[in-house]
């Protein structure tokens, strides 16, 4: 495998650790899911291949319906890459089950639910769909899942690349005696991978999701660097930071970000607030061809979505969100929206 050389020393870790935690996720309340993405012959299939042999109890699929998926999981649980993921972003009721299935799966006890028949009647069965998932396409994913994921983006190789094109299947020996090892590895030091389920890492930058997502691969690097890997956690903390950084960028759309500046940028001009309507007409003033079809309800729905809410007055609405609440947003969705007052005064004083 050949990876960008900015982020191959953090994506090859990412995927060793990964790999382990596949055989010990059982002691984690929420794992974390790969979308592993790039341009047609960039080398997703083959990092699939590379985990099918590696992971535990692999389930390698590119066209397994819904019902397939959490059938297959809950009789035999397992490591599920899915390849050739599209299709999650079509509107059929499969893609929509499929996106239910795996928005759910990453947190440990949730379950699909379904009518069975039973003779001539239905019953309501839960199907078990928890453990670590492995997701690769072409396209992005829609952002709630990808916001479940690490991010791993692959690139074609150059023709003059150093990286020997070995079969996959001549290492089978290696493969077998891999497999064993993490097997082994999993069931001598299970004790203290229970301990590491519930150890908090130091890492500035990372909450609410993104460190829920992260904690379990830092758990597995402190557990390597403890084992003599010195400097493989720090290593980690910088990519998880810079990784969880591309998700955000991801998961929050442009027209979210755009509103959020314009209202910070009109309150320095009307520190008392911004209605719906002023903000939507800066809006389609400065963004035409994004904003032409919303109207100011919409605008008050994405503004909700970010915990800002309008405060009634003279008889109008108006958002005011406070200092705390942006940088609140800031802090949880990593986007900038520009120096805050306290900022401001500080650079006055200096």
């Amino acid at each position: 495998l050949e990876f960008p050389k900015e982020d191959a020393v953090g994506i090859t870790a990412t995927l060793a650790l990964w790999t382990i935690l596949t055989y010990a996720y059982p002691a984690w309340s929420a794992v974390p899911y790969l979308s592993v993405g790039g341009p047609l012959g960039s080398g997703k299939s083959r990092v699939f291949e590379v985990l099918s042999r590696l992971v535990h109890n692999p389930i390698l699929s590119s066209n397994m319906t819904a019902a397939c998926l959490f059938r297959t999981l809950h009789s035999q649980g397992g490591i599920l890459l899915l390849d050739e993921v599209e299709r999650l972003n079509d509107r059929t009721p499969d893609a929509g089950e499929m996106r239910s299935i795996l928005l759910c799966g990453y947190k440990k006890g949730s379950q699909a639910h379904r009518m069975e028949r039973v003779g001539d009647d239905f019953r309501s069965v839960s199907f078990e769909v928890y453990g670590p998932k492995a997701i690769a396409g072409i396209s992005g994913l829609p952002a709630a899942l990808a916001s479940r994921c690490i991010k791993i983006m692959m690139f074609r190789a150059a023709k003059d690349s150093l990286i020997p094109k070995r079969s996959v299947d001549a290492n089978e020996k290696v493969w077998t005696q891999l497999r064993g090892d993490l097997h082994a590895l999993a069931l001598a030091r299970g004790a203290s991978f229970v301990g590491l389920a519930r150890w908090q890492p130091e890492c500035d930058g990372l909450n609410g999701r993104d460190l829920e997502v992260w904690q379990p691969i830092l758990a597995m690097a402190k557990f390597v660097e403890d084992a003599g890997a010195d400097g493989l956690l720090e290593i980690m903390k910088g990519y998880a930071l810079k990784s969880a950084q591309a998700i955000n960028d991801d998961t929050v759309p442009e027209s979210d970000e755009i509103l959020l500046q314009l209202l910070k940028q009109k309150l320095v001009d009307k520190p008392w607030g911004v209605t719906a309507g002023e903000l939507l007409e800066k809006a389609k003033e400065e963004h035409p061809a994004i904003f032409s079809r919303y109207g100011a309800r919409g605008i008050g729905a994405v503004l909700k979505r970010y915990g800002i809410k309008s405060e009634r007055s003279g008889g109008k609405r108006y958002f005011r969100p406070t200092e705390d609440k942006w940088r609140a947003i800031e802090g949880s969705y990593g986007i900038e929206l520009g120096p805050t007052e306290s900022d401001d005064e500080i650079n006055d004083n200096d």
